[in-house]
């Protein structure tokens, strides 16, 4: 939102993160395991027969235990004789006893089922058990899908008074669920709503308001909130990924604010809506294309946008009916080839007196293995239409090539190249992009995050362990964050006025407002039992600054 230097406060708008986090590359909600069947050759065994097996189940956690029945062999050999079958497992499981195999007898058709199996010490991924029969000369793989294992999560929200460094008041809180990954927003009353992915694929969500404190510990400036208690969302099953969005309101207060989200699995795409944030929500099916993979969603309060295997797609986010949505399809520009990589989109709806009609959205991609950039940015209050070509490849004085990163806000963008430059790129919702041109504004980045409202820019990022934060506003400046001494820093997470950021050791660091207002940024550590695993941001700026982060901890040792 626009930084301001009055208490003027600018209630309707939205915001929404700006990129899918993914913390670990190729982790388990990027590509979800299926078991599978296939035929392997065999030693010679008396008899003929064919053994095939029968399951399909969704990934299982590490420390879990699979129960009993989970898959059945089934052994055709054109008789009534009963068979033994074999399976052996591979190493990070066992069978009772810790046995690495175990040998069961088919029953009079053909079927047997496999033992309960423990899954003892692996990452996430496809494992094969080999199963061997007394009669096959081919065999069968059993395919054993394992996901991440499910862990706390923890809510902060937070505040941070206008012109006083001093006064910040953070509350954390722990909710019920155990996830792999998630999505927060919040809005202008303090209303945070999230939802996470748990480790069995479905999704769950909540909303809380900024609280009190229940109890206050030994640091003055982290209480303790009470629990949140999420909801199973229905419908929706082998999910991996989910955003969620909320919008502001003039009235009402926090109870009647909209809110919604998208979650996918690899192969399906749900949006859900609901008039408030304790109303239960609808959802709604998104129609793809057979075949189509998903890698990334990105929700907002007016359109909402995916990526995958056959580009980009978007639609206006559904706030009624029941009838499944038909994206679509943003177009690329003409001799611009290639897989789009990543995405970032966004939406900001402007201050108005009256209902939220004006706005700005759009999406930016990076394209293909050389790093091209296009963007579907058609200025005030206009949808989506097809993808204009902001710098394909390294022709003209202040072209960018290479890029491996964007971040995108309707104040300008972001983009990281492969050789570790850093560009920012002037706002293009005024003016079309052809007028505007790239400055390098740091090298050796390994990573960045934006945010952008109206002609408003800012973000952070990293070079050789320690954080920069940025900010535009007809001009551009940056700014150390301090009191992270001696941590190596990661990651970044950026909103309006909020941030976090992610240490090699696990620990997450805090700070609120922006370089226009606080000019000498410094970051607090997030309380927490174990090491981060995933974890986002949001943020709110009126007359003050408010915000705050969901962040899941990776488990303990089995």
């Amino acid at each position: 939102m626009p930084e301001t230097t009055s208490d003027t406060a600018s209630p309707n708008r939205e915001r929404q993160q700006l990129s899918r986090r993914t913390l670990v590359k190729g982790a388990a909600w990027a590509v979800p395991a299926v078991a599978v069947a296939a035929t392997v050759p065999l030693a010679a065994a008396s008899g003929t027969c064919t053994a095939s097996v029968i399951g399909n189940p969704s990934p299982f956690p590490p420390c879990d235990t699979i129960p009993a029945g989970t898959w059945t062999v089934h052994v055709d050999r054109n008789t009534s004789k009963v068979s033994w079958v074999t399976i052996t497992l591979p190493a990070g499981f066992s069978f009772a006893g810790g046995a690495s195999s175990a040998s069961v007898q088919t029953d009079s058709s053909g079927n047997a089922d496999v033992p309960e199996i423990t899954v003892v010490s692996v990452a996430a991924g496809s494992y094969s058990a080999t199963v061997t029969t007394d009669c096959a000369s081919t065999g069968a793989l059993l395919v054993i899908p394992v996901g991440v294992r499910s862990s706390k999560v923890d809510e902060v929200w937070g505040s941070y008074e206008y012109g006083d460094a001093s006064d910040r008041n953070i509350v954390q809180r722990s909710t019920d669920a155990a996830a792999t990954t998630g999505g927060i927003s919040g809005n202008n009353w303090g209303t945070t709503y999230a939802a996470v992915v748990s480790a069995s694929g479905t999704v769950l969500y909540w909303s809380a308001h900024a609280e009190n404190p229940t109890t206050v510990p030994a640091s003055p400036d982290f209480a303790n909130g009470s629990t949140v208690s999420p909801t199973e969302l229905s419908t929706v099953t082998r999910a991996t990924l989910v955003s969620t969005y909320s919008t502001n309101t003039t009235s009402g207060g926090a109870s009647s604010a909209a809110v919604g989200g998208v979650a996918a699995s690899e192969s399906a795409i749900w949006q859900w809506y609901a008039s408030t944030p304790t109303a239960t929500p609808t959802v709604l099916s998104v129609t793809l294309p057979a075949g189509t993979t998903v890698s990334d969603v990105q929700a907002h309060a007016g359109y909402c946008y995916a990526l995958t295997s056959g580009g980009v797609y978007y639609w206006p986010t559904a706030t009624s009916g029941s009838a499944a949505i038909t994206p679509t399809l943003i177009v690329l520009p003409s001799g611009v080839t290639g897989p789009v990589t990543q995405m970032s989109s966004y939406y900001d709806a402007l201050p108005s007196s009256g209902p939220q009609t004006s706005y700005y959205t759009g999406v930016v991609a990076v394209v293909g293995d050389s790093g091209n950039l296009v963007v579907a940015a058609p200025g005030k209050s206009q949808p989506p239409g097809t993808f204009a070509t902001v710098r394909t490849g390294g022709t003209g004085s202040s072209a960018v090539s290479g890029v491996k990163y964007v971040g995108a806000g309707s104040g300008g963008l972001a983009a990281l190249t492969t050789n570790g430059d850093l560009y920012t790129y002037n706002p293009y919702s005024a003016g079309g992009v052809s007028s505007r041109s790239w400055t390098r504004r740091a090298q050796n980045v390994s990573s960045v995050s934006v945010w952008g409202y109206s002609q408003y820019f800012g973000g952070a990022y990293v070079v050789n362990g320690t954080v920069t934060e940025m900010f535009g506003l007809n001009g551009y400046t940056s700014q150390s964050v301090a009191g992270m001494n001696g941590k190596t820093i990661t990651k970044t997470f950026s909103s309006d006025g909020s941030y976090i950021a992610l240490a090699s050791d696990g620990t997450v660091w805090v700070w609120f407002g922006n370089l226009d207002n606080v000019p000498s940024p410094s970051a607090l550590s997030i309380p927490l039992t174990t090491k981060a695993a995933d974890l986002g941001v949001w943020g709110y700026h009126n007359s003050n600054y408010f915000g705050g982060a969901y962040v899941i901890e990776l488990p303990s040792s089995c």
